[in-house]
């Protein structure tokens, strides 16, 4: 008789690495990720790798509706079967990047928008990227992630262990450490333990337009964080007035980008589209 909530692949089964197919298989932090999303039947939970269903099999049992991603043809199947019986569950084999969100939200109107997911570490950033700059109105994003990456999300601008990712979350999500799991939960073990994390949108989040014109000088200059930021505005932006201009800011032309706080980022970046688009403000 198959256990419903660890469905297991056969033992002939290879794990293929360039997947991340590390699955999930402790039921207690299973549950903890379905009651942390507060999944109920008014939600659309979309799934990013479904893996052997192990989350999936609970997720079609609380929400109204789920959308889940698989890239790996036997694992979709495996899915599939195991959750034949539930007709709210619509599954999608291939890759989760390559997809339009917004096309296929369109056809579930009237529902909370939720992300759910026990990511593959490989595609953790590309994902959160996808979901930050997506104009779906999510409500809430509970994912799964390596301890090391969490770690570098739930650090804020202005510390050093922040990154581009960081002010990219921090400018549009509240985000909360709920859990740490350990390797062993997964199967086969990985080579570092986990965090599960909550990220839920500000009341007053940055705004789409404002957050792209942000991330368009983050980029750049987090691509040379070592370096001081007004050297970097002055070279690679072809701001020669960069240092005077951060100065005029209230910033230190000395400071490195993980020094920057969100709201020296934004008047940053809308001080350099005035000056380049002759005083237009984003």
């Amino acid at each position: 008789m198959v256990n419903k909530t660890q469905y297991k692949v056969g033992a002939q089964f290879r794990y293929q690495k360039k997947w991340g197919q590390n699955f999930l298989i402790n039921p207690r932090v299973l549950q903890k990720i379905v009651a942390s999303a507060e999944v109920g039947p008014k939600d659309l939970v979309v799934e990013v790798g479904t893996g052997e269903g192990n989350l999936t099999f609970l997720l079609v049992q609380k929400a109204g509706a789920v959308i889940g991603f698989e890239i790996d043809p036997r694992l979709f199947s495996l899915t599939r079967d195991r959750c034949h019986s539930f007709s709210n569950l619509h599954l999608y084999q291939g890759d989760f990047l390559q997809f339009s969100m917004s096309d296929l939200i369109e056809s579930f109107p009237g529902f909370n928008y939720k992300m759910v997911s026990n990511l593959p570490y490989s595609i953790s950033s590309p994902v959160l990227f996808k979901v930050l700059e997506s104009e779906i109105p999510w409500k809430m994003v509970v994912l799964m992630v390596q301890k090391e990456f969490g770690e570098r999300v739930l650090s804020p601008p202005g510390e050093r262990e922040s990154g581009l990712l960081s002010l990219a979350v921090h400018m549009r999500m509240k985000v909360e450490k709920i859990m740490s799991v350990s390797r062993f939960s997964f199967r086969p073990a990985p080579q570092v333990d986990s965090v599960l994390l909550k990220l839920t949108p500000w009341i007053q989040a940055v705004e789409l337009v404002r957050y792209r014109a942000v991330m368009e000088v983050a980029r750049v200059l987090f691509s040379q964080r070592r370096k001081k930021i007004g050297k970097t505005l002055s070279r690679s932006l072809a701001l020669p007035q960069g240092e005077e201009l951060l100065t005029q800011l209230g910033i230190d032309p000395a400071l490195r980008p993980e020094n920057l706080r969100v709201e020296q980022w934004i008047c940053l970046s809308q001080a350099i589209a005035e000056q380049k688009e002759g005083g237009a403000v984003l």
